[in-house]
């Protein structure tokens, strides 16, 4: 649907064909007496097109567009945070952009996360179709 809005409907094989697929655990370990305000995972963005996250307690936080850190919280049963990557905003030709987040967990259970990343096959040459710049 995203691509179908951005008018890249031709394009969908093209993305679905040019990519694989990584997937990650992640525990991020309760410190007793650490900051509780301490990053565990510091501000970034990732590469590849989408990253599809599930946690089981809140602590992801995303980058709003006048600098404040909100919290994602989706710790429902079912659902799931899913974020536009590099990649996805090159060949999007910035019309999504990449999220910057970070991990600071609150509470004192640790805090796990599961990460399925889509990420563009090595030999293939990541650029906007013609139809978004053209």
């Amino acid at each position: 649907m995203v691509l179908e809005s951005l008018g890249l409907k031709n394009y969908i094989d093209e993305i679905l064909s040019s990519n694989f697929f990584v997937s990650r655990f992640t525990n991020y370990k309760v410190i007793k007496g650490e900051d509780e305000n301490k990053s565990k995972l510091p501000p970034h963005t990732d590469s590849g097109y989408l990253t599809i996250i599930k946690q089981n307690q809140n602590g992801l936080q995303v980058l709003y567009k006048n600098g404040e850190w909100i919290e994602l919280n989706n710790t429902s049963p079912n659902s799931y945070i899913v974020l536009s990557a590099n990649d996805f905003m090159v060949w999007t030709n910035d019309s999504l952009t990449s999220a910057e987040h970070r991990v600071v967990p609150t509470g004192d259970k640790d805090r796990l996360s599961i990460q399925l990343f889509s990420i563009p096959h090595p030999d293939y040459t990541v650029k906007d179709p013609k139809r978004i710049s053209g």
